[in-house]
């Protein structure tokens, strides 16, 4: 485990851009907000959280009852 200090929003958009084709090709709209206005650092282990992240996204695309969009909302 290798922590260090991120931006988990820019990480976010990462993921999102990574699972973006995904998302096009089940003809869903991926989209987040946060109540924050400014970047959140976080002091984590950085290939961890992205692989979580993907792994909810990934899910929320293939199996959400939304189909259409999936949201993620940061607060």
């Amino acid at each position: 485990m290798q922590k260090q200090n991120f931006d988990i929003i820019a990480l976010i958009r990462e993921v999102f851009k990574m699972t973006e084709v995904k998302a096009e090709k089940s003809k869903n709209k991926l989209s987040f907000d946060k109540t924050y206005p400014t970047p959140i650092r976080v002091f984590a282990d950085m290939k961890r959280i992205e692989q979580v992240l993907i792994n909810l996204v990934v899910n929320a695309i293939d199996h959400g009852r939304n189909k259409g969009s999936t949201r993620l909302h940061i607060e």
